[in-house]
């Protein structure tokens, strides 16, 4: 899927999904998945500052990227 991207892109697509995904979620199921988005955002500001990126760390174990 992600074969011809670099990882940065790769990372920034997945977290764009998922963003847009919890968007979807709430608008279509209920406020109760407002925690998605807000958890999203934590955890790219904390690899912004550390480098531990769990989003590369999926796409690299399963082949997505190279």
């Amino acid at each position: 899927m992600f074969d011809n991207m670099t990882m940065s892109n790769a990372v920034t697509a997945t977290i764009g999904l998922l963003v847009l995904l919890s968007v979807i979620l709430i608008r279509v199921i209920g406020d109760g998945f407002l925690i998605l988005p807000v958890l999203i955002g934590i955890v790219v500001i904390q690899s912004a500052f550390t480098g531990f990126c769990p989003v590369s760390m999926m796409l690299k174990k399963y082949n997505l990227v190279k």
